[in-house]
């Protein structure tokens, strides 16, 4: 092929057999190119030297041709689609085109069309858009196609119909096609693809209608007899325009139209509003049912103003409830396999049986019938859901105990627990149980409780009432000994007959009314006991709620604001306690009187729960700093927390600028003398003890691994000392680093004699021998941190056996010393309320493999890959259903891991094309006259609740939005544009058959693109903690970016435009009271 002759073609060549990208060839391309013909070729641009400027394209063009018909590789075809598009020049376009079809091997061309197809959909570039764009009408277009179509093979028509709407979906406005040849050609086009593929057919005269205009054609003119106008086709006979304005609905029907989507959007707003409320503890307002009305009065106002009575509000939001955890139980069961979300479903639990009763008792309580009527109201479908997750759960609980029974254990379900708790607090007579259970089966009406009374059991084992619970609730806090809760042998909760311990291990059964009571008298022993420095009363709630027992720390959360606690916590840790021991220490005269035991506990306590509930309530520890009087710079809580896991390599103490010394002393009297002297205890400062602790035995294990200790008795002798009440707060940041170093150990191939001095080191304080009474309730807290973690990297060591016979056995090869570990773990695993673990992996005791504990609740996998997860979330917004695809807490999550910008920019790319690809028959969701573009409400309705969830209020951020001044909190590029490869659609199915066990995301019915490559932004840090991964920061710093960018000229109106109308939409939604 002249390959020595021809020096593109050469280090074409060259290129291709190094395999070497394509954007490589090009910088060599261009250096080649720029050395033989000059720089004017790659400057686009009009000079003297036209006809020498057309003579070199002429040279370049008749390479690439020999190129593409000389060689069948598919990095040639990138090397030319990329010379041609990414180095646009117009001459050699107009060139090249034209002679395509010259080329013999009709496959070759067809490659080149689909790579060009392709690029076109990646292609960003602003510059080289508006180049290509403006030679649409009169380069590009007119010379793509072939001269006749009766010659070309489906392949190649299929390929040049996709390259044509691809390159047509970079204008941003209709393309004018004046040449009436050209037109001919497009019609008989389409035609050609109307017999080869109707479904390409379908979208391409879609996009044509939108995007191109033709004219010139003196055909005669076919009406559409039905509708008396001329056929909106653009094969038809006479066609003159884009026919957008027949493509409209009558006016008649648009009413009806909107109507119909306005109730869709209804269901979804009180959907969504449900949920967020739920997730982020907001359900306790004595305005929560007014709220929920608002909702519905607001989006039907601009067409059917509603004035609801609370009756009519109060069923509603009953059968709504009802519907939205069908839906949310739904979604768990069918769409997310890869997750182990129950904290949601725990909050959905105690806002349906306890604090919905509460607002019917506070709004309806004169409205008996109207509760049983929406009970009545509930669909079908959502009953069956309902009850398959009750039997679900209950066969969950019984599994093991009969093989052979297949039927369920019982026949009730979440509607019966919500009905027993109106009974319970006098809303419904007993009998309704029975009346409204029918044919599912029948309870003796003695046996339920009619009324809110507390009983419990004296020291006699009489039962008697309880008449002032809330003082009562004092008096056994302060009667309650801590360390008689616990048996003595494994560290379970025992049988304790304290009032307190009795109330909290029957939580669940005690009727709404006790629960928020108990939740108000806990909030106000919390609160004053920290503010009055009152330790042995502060320790002992922060160990009742830290052991959660039946779920009452979740419930006093629905009634109390997490916040609110984890305030007083983090004020206590950061402020009280410090200043409150300095007085108590300066006030000593007498060194025996130094006792170190209740404040160090107290403290513990206090950072145990701290460590809870950010950890596995994620509540925000910046916004509880903000709220107390701490300072967020040299806040102790936020600095452990965020550091928690890591242990520095040089120890740094805050309380004294000789670290090393202190060190040594500590050291010296831990291994060497072997007891702590009475000085250094009086020295001693909590907060540097846990980062001392932790410290100490890093370097001993670290020692030991390298070979420099080769006997741990003294270490492990020193250990124990750890687990003192006053020493004990090291052990928290122990537990999390030891999960880490777990995990690179496994990996350094250490001999079995190594391994075990580690273990006995890690046993010793994990799972000792002994603990003293005081140190128990601690051990067990801060185990339970963690132990999950803990339990999958020390699992990790064990190696199951297999026989020869393919069957799995259980004994474990590895130490007894691991054994003992992983066996003292899933024990505390088990006797835990573990939120977002999969409950399986940690109480399996079957003797076959068992499955992996994952790092996090959130799994990607390659059957549920981001991209997925995307299409499916994508094609919900956009098919209107009145829920998530996913659950809110799953969604969260997502956005978390891939960030709210790449969500944002990924989602709205592409429900922008898709309505831009929508043709006459599935348009009806599209902007008109008269309509609203709905998809956009649902997606940004869901946007503005991600970010209402994190502020107190929302103002703040409405505030944020329209501030004009370039913000300081975030800065983050322009949007980068993306085209997404779409799929054949089918119609939507009904809401309810997607929510209750359809899979919607079937090949046909879905939307799949790939998202750009996933990348951690850089952004400086935001404050307030609000914005922080927020869509409104997102949106509001991109425009400001953008407006900057357009007064330097870099970008056009339209495109700071199209973000102001996202901008002013997100701060719509956020006016409203829909949120």
């Amino acid at each position: 092929m002249g390959e020595n002759r021809d020096p593109i073609c050469s280090l074409a060549l060259n290129c291709s057999r190094r395999r070497l990208p394509s954007n490589l060839f090009v910088n060599f391309y261009n250096e080649l190119v720029n050395e033989k013909y000059g720089s004017m070729i790659n400057s686009g641009e009009e000079t003297d030297a036209d006809i020498k400027q057309t003579n070199v394209c002429e040279k370049i063009s008749s390479s690439l041709l020999r190129l593409l018909d000389s060689e069948k590789h598919v990095l040639i075809v990138d090397y030319v689609v990329e010379v041609l598009f990414i180095n646009y020049n117009k001459e050699l376009v107009k060139e090249l085109l034209p002679q395509l079809y010259s080329i013999g091997d009709s496959s070759q061309l067809v490659l080149f069309l689909s790579k060009a197809s392709a690029f076109f959909l990646r292609l960003t570039d602003k510059l080289v858009i508006d180049q290509i764009c403006s030679d649409l009408s009169d380069v590009i277009i007119p010379s793509i196609l072939p001269a006749s179509f009766s010659s070309q093979n489906d392949e190649m028509v299929v390929a040049i119909a996709k390259f044509l709407r691809n390159i047509l979906s970079l204008s941003s406005s209709p393309v004018t096609i004046s040449d009436p040849k050209v037109g001919d050609k497009i019609r008989e086009l389409l035609n050609r693809l109307s017999k080869t593929n109707r479904l390409l057919h379908k979208k391409v005269a879609g996009d044509f209608d939108s995007l191109l205009k033709l004219g010139g054609s003196a055909s005669v003119t076919v009406k559409d007899e039905r509708h008396g106008i001329s056929s909106p086709s653009i094969i038809s006979p006479r066609y003159l325009e884009s026919p957008l304005n027949v493509t409209k609905p009558p006016q008649s029907l648009i009413p009806s139209s909107i109507n119909h989507q306005t109730v869709k959007l209804v269901r979804y707003c009180k959907n969504l509003w449900l949920n967020s409320k739920i997730m982020s503890w907001r359900t306790n307002d004595v305005l929560f049912v007014t709220k929920y009305s608002n909702i519905e009065t607001e989006i039907m106002k601009k067409t059917q103003p509603l004035h609801l009575n609370v009756e009519a509000a109060m069923k509603d939001l009953i059968e709504t409830a009802f519907t939205s955890f069908a839906q949310f139980v739904s979604n768990k069961q069918y769409h997310q396999a890869n997750s182990a979300f129950n904290l949601l479903e725990r909050q959905w639990t105690i806002f349906i049986t306890k604090q919905l009763p509460l607002h019917i008792l506070e709004n309806a309580s004169d409205m008996p019938h109207s509760i049983i009527n929406a009970l009545e109201n509930i669909d079908h479908k959502v009953i069956k859901a309902l009850k398959s997750y009750a039997s679900d759960k209950d066969d969950a609980k019984n599994r093991g105990e009969d093989l052979f029974d297949d039927l369920p254990n019982k026949n009730t379900d979440i509607r019966h627990d919500f009905l027993k708790s109106l009974i319970m607090i006098g809303l419904q007579p007993a009998a309704v149980l029975n009346d409204f259970l029918r044919e599912d089966q029948v309870v003796d009406i003695k046996s339920l409780a009619t009324n809110d009374t507390v009983v419990i059991k004296n020291a006699q084992g009489v039962k008697e009432t309880v008449d002032n619970f809330a003082q009562f609730i004092k008096d056994t806090i302060e009667d309650l000994d801590a360390e008689s809760m616990f048996e003595a042998n494994d560290g379970s909760l025992g049988n304790a007959d304290n009032g307190i311990m009795q109330i909290l291990r029957k939580f669940e059964t005690l009727a709404a009314t006790k629960q928020r009571d108990l939740a108000n008298v806990f909030y106000d022993i919390f609160h004053e006991s920290a503010s009055s420095f009152d330790c042995k009363t502060f320790s002992k709630a922060c160990c009742l709620m830290c052991f959660n027992m039946s779920h009452s720390l979740s419930t006093m959360f629905a009634f109390v604001n997490p916040q609110k606690f984890l305030t007083v916590a983090v004020e206590f840790v950061d402020q009280i306690w410090e200043s409150s021991v300095r007085k108590a220490s300066a006030g000593l005269n007498d060194e025996s009187d130094f006792e170190p035991n209740t404040e160090f506990v107290c403290f513990t306590y206090a950072l145990i729960f701290i460590v809870q509930v950010v950890g596995a309530y994620k509540i925000s520890l910046i916004e509880a700093v903000s709220s107390s009087s701490s300072d967020p710079q040299n806040s102790f809580a936020v600095n452990y927390i965020t550091k928690l896991g890591d242990i520095a390599p040089v120890l740094k103490l805050n309380s004294t600028l000789n670290s090393s010394e202190v060190l040594k002393s500590w050291v010296r009297d831990l291994f060497i003398n072997g007891s702590i002297s009475d000085s250094l205890m009086k020295s001693a400062n909590v907060k540097d003890l846990a980062v001392l602790i932790p410290f100490i035995f890093k370097e001993s294990l670290l020692a030991v691994e390298s070979g420099s200790i080769r006997d741990v008795s003294a270490l492990v002798g020193g250990f124990e000392y750890f687990l003192q009440p006053f020493l004990i707060v090291g052990l928290v940041g122990i537990v999390f680093w030891a999960e880490q170093y777990l995990t690179t150990l496994q990996s350094k191939g250490l001999n079995k004699d190594l391994l075990e001095s580690i273990f006995e080191m890690l046993n010793s304080v994990l799972n000792p021998t002994t603990l003293n009474d005081e140190s128990r309730p601690l051990h067990t807290l801060i185990l339970r941190l963690n132990t999950v973690q803990l339990l999958r990297a020390t699992r990790a060591f064990q190696t199951q056996a297999q026989s020869s016979y393919g069957t799995y056995s259980s004994d474990s090869e590895g130490s007894p010393k691991l054994d003992s570990l992983v066996s003292h773990l899933e024990q505390v695993a088990r006797s835990s309320i573990l939120y977002n673990v999969d409950s399986s992996v940690i109480n399996s005791e079957i003797g076959y493999q068992r499955k992996d504990i994952n790092y996090t609740s959130f799994a990607i996998t390659a059957d549920n890959s981001i991209n997925s997860i995307l299409t499916n979330q994508v094609n919900s917004f956009w098919n209107l259903h009145s829920s998530t695809y996913y659950n809110i807490d799953y969604l969260f999550a997502l956005i978390d891991i891939i960030t709210p910008q790449r969500f944002l920019e990924d989602m709205l790319v592409v429900l922008q094309h898709k309505a831009t690809d929508a043709t006459l028959s599935n348009s009806r969701t599209k902007g008109s006259d008269g309509e609203n573009l709905f998809y956009l409400d649902y997606f940004f309705y869901f946007l503005v609740s991600h970010d209402v969830m994190k502020a107190e209020n929302k103002t703040d951020i409405l505030q944020y939005m329209n501030s004009t001044a370039e913000s300081d909190l975030i800065f983050r590029k322009p949007a980068h544009e993306f085209q997404p490869t779409t799929k054949v659609e089918q119609p939507s199915d009904e809401d309810f058959d997607m929510l209750f066990g359809e899979d919607t995301s079937i090949p046909g019915n879905e939307s799949e693109f790939n998202i750009n490559e996933i990348k951690s932004d850089e952004v400086s840090p935001i404050n307030p903690e609000f914005l922080r991964c927020s869509f409104a920061a997102v949106l509001h710093c991109s425009l400001l970016a953008n407006k900057a960018a357009l007064e330097l000229g870099h970008i056009s109106d339209a495109v700071v435009n199209q973000l102001t109308q996202l901008h002013d939409k997100y701060i719509e939604i956020l006016k409203s009271n829909t949120v």
